[in-house]
């Protein structure tokens, strides 16, 4: 037999071997094509790292801004988990009580130091409240923050002073926080009006009340407190070794004392509320057995208020179970506000329970200066509000 390839044979190698050549010729052109596509989109990922982290600067200087002139940030953080190019970044501020008058001036403030326009929009969803800020750069939107809150304060008029020349300013010692807030309350210590004219108008003495919370683990502390000559309302912790002890020293001192009771918060594995907790899990007669139990523990209780709950206090189902009691034992609620809405306050309405909230949380700093200009607003508060 004749050795070697037939043409027969040679046509179909041929095509074969042409067919490789033609792959590996297409594969050389594409590679060389994408490349230079793939160098290309490096400067724009790194251009859009760049402008992520002056982004984030930029929220830090807001945030330092905010935290320095106004207080009471609970939280801060980064909401933008995309990454998607394009997308504009997100960040949160969560307020304990929220200055919405002070916040939009630190808001026009800031951006007019950095040469940027901005929006302020007020939203609403499910009976709360919310409110956004977009910083713009050359006209489009290029950082958003969502400012949530527990609680707005009203918006009040500062304390006037007097104004006088630079140089007799400067002469002048500054008033400390401390005199400048016996100062305020000495003025609100007689507002009565003993005249009996009917053209003269009625004045009326407003009150401030002042609740301690937590109260129950540290009596040398809380001696210190009752011996004080001010009426302050003490929240008692259920349960604790000391709870009935200290309840009995307060209403020897003839002082308010109210329930302090837990609810559940958002993180419990983190925050542990304490004994005799209320839990969104627990029945209706759980719900009571645990108020009843608490409410023995802490004699001579005329009100409650939650230590913690920033869930509960949004669980409406069990809120009316906790007002249902409080209406049978004749008891108030006061909100501690650490969620925001009016889940509570439409819960304590339904059931007819007289219903408070705290407008003004005084350490969130704990500091004299700060803790000092909270009570100021409070008495500010108290002054146009009060009754």
């Amino acid at each position: 037999m004749e050795k070697g390839f037939t043409k027969r044979q040679k046509i179909p190698l041929f095509i074969g071997l042409l067919g490789f050549l033609v792959i590996g010729i297409f594969t050389a052109w594409f590679f060389q094509t994408e490349l230079p596509k793939e160098l290309a989109t490096s400067p724009s990922q790194l251009e859009r790292e760049q402008s992520q982290q002056e982004q984030y600067i930029f929220f830090q200087n807001f945030t330092n801004l905010l935290k320095q002139e106004h207080g009471n940030i609970l939280d801060t953080k980064n909401i933008d988990d995309s990454k998607i190019p394009g997308e504009i970044p997100k960040f949160q501020l969560h307020f304990h009580s929220l200055n919405k008058k002070l916040l939009f001036s630190l808001t026009a403030q800031f951006a007019q130091q950095k040469g940027q326009g901005y929006e302020i929009s007020r939203l609403e969803f499910q009976e709360q409240v919310s409110y956004e800020i977009k910083f713009r750069k050359e006209k489009k939107t290029w950082l958003a923050i969502a400012v949530n809150f527990d609680l707005e304060m009203p918006v009040v008029p500062e304390i006037k002073t007097e104004t006088a020349e630079a140089d007799e300013v400067m002469e002048q010692p500054v008033q400390p926080p401390i005199e400048a807030l016996k100062q305020a309350l000495s003025d609100t210590s007689d507002t009565s009006d003993t005249s009996n004219t009917s053209d003269s108008p009625q004045k009326v003495r407003t009150k401030l009340v002042l609740i301690l919370d937590d109260v129950g683990n540290n009596l040398p502390i809380l001696e210190k407190f009752i011996n004080l000559d001010h009426d302050i309302t003490y929240a008692i912790l259920p349960l604790l070794p000391l709870s009935n002890t200290i309840a009995e020293k307060i209403h020897h001192k003839g002082k308010e004392i109210l329930l302090h009771i837990p609810m559940e918060p958002k993180d419990i594995k983190r925050h542990d509320p304490g004994p005799g907790v209320l839990l969104m899990q627990d029945t209706p007669e759980q719900i009571m057995a645990k108020l009843i139990k608490n409410l023995e523990s802490v004699k001579y209780a005329i009100g409650v208020n939650n230590h913690m709950g920033s869930a509960y206090t949004q669980y409406k189902p069990g809120l009316v179970e906790v007002m249902k009691v409080l209406s049978q034992k004749n008891l108030f609620f006061v909100d501690s506000k650490t969620a925001p809405g009016r889940i509570a306050q439409n819960a304590a309405a339904e059931q007819k329970v007289p219903y408070l909230a705290r407008n003004i949380f005084l350490d969130n700093e704990q500091n004299e200066v700060y803790i000092t200009k909270q009570l100021l607003r409070a008495v500010r508060i108290a002054r146009k509000y009060g009754q």
